[in-house]
């Protein structure tokens, strides 16, 4: 049957088994923890007397913290993951007291590895890390004559873990049995968990991979997905050296480019000086008839547009004169017409004149007539 650390001794513990009762155990070297879950029989010594009344206490205070309230809400609530990829890819859970509450593998190799991982719930994170690490090692993930890589992810809600704690732990314990490995470690985010979870790889392993993509846009995801960590490190490794050398042969055709320009301005300059005089009239004569070609063709292209000038003036001299003679023409036809006009005025008043005098001379004839005949009628008057 199955029972809970209570209390951690050199050389035993004390058990709480199912039934409630406590029992001694031996340790046998054993690498145990306060409320971790082990396999006890019936054979272990039964703890009795004064003692119990402690371990009861003890037993009843922890009961009721993974049982009620809040207690047991946070005991079996994954509080956060840590990922450990080897070639076996192998995912921790652990609650908000950062005790184990699941082990699980990611592919094959992952699976294999955890089955002969027992009794790993109630555990402390570092403890089981350890376990996982000494496993690998005695199933020849890990080997002394190769280069091994450890990649260790840590996915959480908040920063309760002590990331540079497991870097160190993890780091301190693997070198203890084999030397050349290389430890990674890398935060990740409830974003990449997902999205891990989804191509079923670890948050840790899917970052490199998308990092190696980032480097070399040949790799393809589904072919690397299948590769172990320290394989998909090798590929980033060897993008940066390539992306590091393009940089630098560019750097190199850049400066060779600039040296090549000075030297070839260096000849350039050696070569005028190398002319002579002789060269140098030459070239001056060059830029002397270049001067005067030029300005015979500036004179030639103001000449023409002189002409030009001169054709729109003479056009526009026609015009004015064929209008002015116009305008010309229009006034004297418009002062002989006046003219015709005064002269008939002229005529009309003369003419006017004229019968006004006869009749005025009409007129007179007439009174002096009238006058004669009364006149001489008077006269006659007279002679009678």
């Amino acid at each position: 049957m199955k029972g809970i650390v209570m209390e951690v001794y050199e050389d035993k513990v004390i058990v709480l088994a199912k039934d409630g009762s406590f029992l001694e155990v031996n340790r046998d070297n054993r690498d145990l923890d306060i409320g971790q879950e082990i396999e006890v029989d019936d054979n272990n010594k039964k703890i009795r007397g004064r003692i119990i009344k402690r371990l009861a206490s003890i037993a009843a205070a922890f009961i009721l913290l993974i049982t009620t309230g809040y207690g047991v809400y946070g005991y079996y609530t994954p509080y956060g993951y840590i990922n450990v990829d080897i070639n076996p890819s192998v995912e921790i859970a652990y609650n908000l007291y950062n005790r184990v509450i699941d082990l699980k593998g990611l592919n094959e190799d992952g699976n294999i590895l955890i089955s002969k991982i027992k009794n790993y719930r109630n555990r402390t994170i570092e403890n089981v890390i350890n376990e996982v690490i000494d496993t690998a090692v005695e199933q020849a993930y890990v080997r002394p004559e190769q280069e091994n890589v450890i990649l260790i992810t840590i996915t959480e809600k908040k920063d309760k873990v002590d990331d540079e704690k497991i870097y160190k732990l993890v780091d301190s314990h693997i070198k203890q049995k084999i030397e050349n490995t290389e430890v990674i470690l890398i935060e990740g985010d409830n974003n990449i968990y997902k999205r891990a979870r989804e191509d079923k790889i670890s948050p840790g392993k899917l970052m490199l991979i998308e990092k190696a993509i980032d480097l070399n846009k040949d790799i393809k995801f589904e072919e690397v997905a299948k590769k172990p960590v320290k394989e998909i490190m090798r590929m980033i490794k060897e993008a940066k050296r390539e992306k590091e050398k393009k940089e630098e042969r560019k750097k190199l055709e850049k400066k060779t480019e600039k040296e090549m320009d000075k030297i070839e301005e260096m000849k350039f300059n050696k070569s005028r000086k190398a002319k002579g005089k002789k060269e140098d009239k030459l070239e001056r004569e060059e830029i002397e008839k270049f001067r005067k070609d030029k300005t015979k063709k500036d004179e030639e292209e103001k000449e023409i547009e002189v002409d030009k000038i001169e054709k729109y003036k003479e056009k526009d001299q026609r015009r004015y004169l064929k209008k002015k003679s116009q305008d010309e023409f229009e006034e004297q036809r418009k002062e002989k017409q006046e003219n015709l006009i005064i002269n008939d005025n002229k005529k009309n008043q003369d003419n006017k004149y004229k019968v006004d005098k006869s009749e005025k001379k009409n007129k007179s004839k007439r009174g002096h007539e009238n006058e004669y005949k009364h006149n001489k009628k008077e006269r006659g008057k007279d002679e009678d």
